[in-house]
């Protein structure tokens, strides 16, 4: 079991660090995962204990829109890391913050005026980064998480793209596929592929935004990698020395609950674990008792951002369209059939085709917990399931 700063951080993905550090000596990584399955815990022991030879740097770019402004923030993880000097880190924000013109900095260079996109400045970046790596160092690992929110707000249209709503889509579109090939251009340029690995990961599917906009083949050079659920002995194990760290002892019964109550997800085990009653000893009782309190309309804003915030944040008009997905999967345990949904999702408005609730579907599974089971569609969480069931519909 992997134990990090003193307490337990990654159990059960011994095998997958492995794995994760044999792709990363020859190619970077597209790693996929349903939503608080621990990738970005993982992204962050990465950055702590890179792989022998290796230096990490992981950056969020949730919240930003724009290139510069992922430029920046990830040049100051450069200089947070030491991987590149506080003198570079200087001079590229003094490069970027010059005269911005539609997302265009113009810079002088030897006397002569150029337009220079944030696009260069990145490449310069981690050319002096990679230039920079000490001798006893010969990767550079850059791990951009949340990359779907920010590939979102790069997509979305904006007063100077035009007043025609199809342009203004496609202008919005034509970015974010754009910040999409240039990624693949940095790690594929010469001087740099050699040294730079990148890492791309977030909370909702990159693939799925991808073939969106129109931009799959910008990530065929990236080893998909999944992170799947705790198996049972690990999530059962991560519950019992959660427990432990408060006093308390359980049965082998007890943590296995745990587990499956909270379908593998290291967060929601660690939840319930949080919320269980001091005592000398859980009993499988006392994991219902823990839920129920994660359930109390007190404590429903624990899985908000999982629920309205993130359907209404990714996707606008077609959320209703989801929810009545979602809500129909929640009324059982076993979850809803395909052409059941079907049948929800062409009843959910006017104007539905077959062809947008089977992209629903597909997204929803992509990003929001459901699982397709030959012809059925169930959570597997059974604890959002339970929630989504109480308050979905509010």
């Amino acid at each position: 079991m992997v134990l990090h700063n003193n307490s337990v951080s990654l159990f059960g993905r011994d095998a997958t660090l492995a794995a994760i550090e044999e792709r990363l000596r020859v190619g970077g990584l597209l790693l996929v995962g349903p939503r608080r399955i621990g990738k970005t815990a993982l992204l962050k022991y990465l950055c702590d204990q890179p792989p022998r030879g290796s230096v990490a740097v992981r950056v969020d770019l949730e919240g930003l829109d724009d290139v510069a402004s992922a430029v920046e923030r990830i040049a100051e993880a450069f200089w947070r890391a030491e991987v590149a000097p506080k003198k570079l880190f200087a001079e590229r924000m003094e490069e970027l913050r010059r005269v911005k013109v539609g997302g265009v900095f113009e810079v002088e260079r030897g006397g002569v005026d150029r337009a220079e996109s944030a696009w260069d400045a990145l490449e310069a970046l981690f050319d002096d980064a990679v230039k920079r790596l000490e001798k006893k160092h010969t990767q550079l690992i850059v791990m951009l998480d949340e990359l779907p929110w920010w590939l979102d707000a790069l997509a979305a249209p904006r007063r100077d793209d035009g007043d025609d709503a199809g342009t203004r889509e496609e202008a919005g579109r034509a970015r974010a596929r754009q910040a999409l090939a240039q990624l693949r251009y940095l790690r594929q340029r010469d001087g740099l592929a050699h040294r730079l690995r990148m890492v791309l990961t977030g909370s909702v599917g990159l693939s799925g935004l991808a073939f969106a906009i129109g931009a799959s083949a910008e990530l065929n050079d990236l080893e998909p990698f999944e992170l799947r659920p705790l198996e049972e002995e690990d999530g059962a194990a991560l519950f019992e020395a959660e427990v432990s760290a408060r006093g308390m002892k359980c049965e082998d019964a007890t943590s296995r609950k745990a587990h499956r109550l909270a379908g593998g997800s290291p967060h929601w085990i660690k939840q319930l674990a949080a919320k269980a009653k001091r005592q000398p000893a859980l009993g499988p009782e006392d994991v219902d008792a823990s839920a129920e309190l994660l359930l109390s309309p007190r404590l429903r804003h624990l899985f908000q951002d999982e629920a309205h915030h993130h359907l209404e944040r990714r996707h606008g008009e077609h959320a209703a369209l989801m929810r009545s997905l979602l809500s129909a999967a929640s009324a059982s345990d076993v979850g809803a059939t395909r052409s059941a949904l079907l049948s929800v999702g062409l009843g959910a408005g006017s104007g539905r085709t077959r062809a947008d609730v089977e992209r629903a579907l597909v997204q929803l599974v992509d990003e929001f917990y459901l699982d397709p089971d030959e012809d059925r569609f169930r959570f597997t969480n059974p604890l959002f399931r339970r929630w989504w069931e109480r308050y979905g519909s509010w």
